[in-house]
């Protein structure tokens, strides 16, 4: 799932011209979030899960690298149902995700 969600978000980029960087994010002690986008447009980080239900692990690094950078946006992409947001991260199913990645890479950052 990771890779299609990969080709997505480099299809979008490239295609609109976003001008976003593709990367990862991996801490010392080995938390990781999938895609890192940075550019003039701002930081967006982007974790996939397939589960269907959220479980407060699945959050774990994302909250970390909102801590490290707090001027980012989080989002996790997920196999559940619903929209939902949890402190700093916006949980997104990715059926509804995927056709809509031009709206998550343009939106503005979501502030709780």
């Amino acid at each position: 799932m990771e890779s299609l969600v990969f080709q997505e978000l480099r299809a979008i980029n490239d295609h609109f011209d976003f001008g976003y960087e593709l990367s990862y994010w991996r801490t010392a002690s080995q938390m990781e979030v999938d895609f890192i986008l940075y550019g003039e447009r701002g930081l967006i980080a982007v974790e996939v899960k397939r589960t269907a239900t959220l479980r407060k692990r699945d959050l774990i690094a994302l909250k970390a690298f909102c801590q490290d950078y707090p001027m980012g946006r989080a989002i996790l992409l997920y196999g559940g149902r619903y929209r939902r947001y949890e402190q700093n991260v916006e949980a997104v199913p990715i059926r509804e995700a995927l056709p809509g990645l031009y709206d998550l890479l343009s939106a503005a950052p979501h502030t709780d």
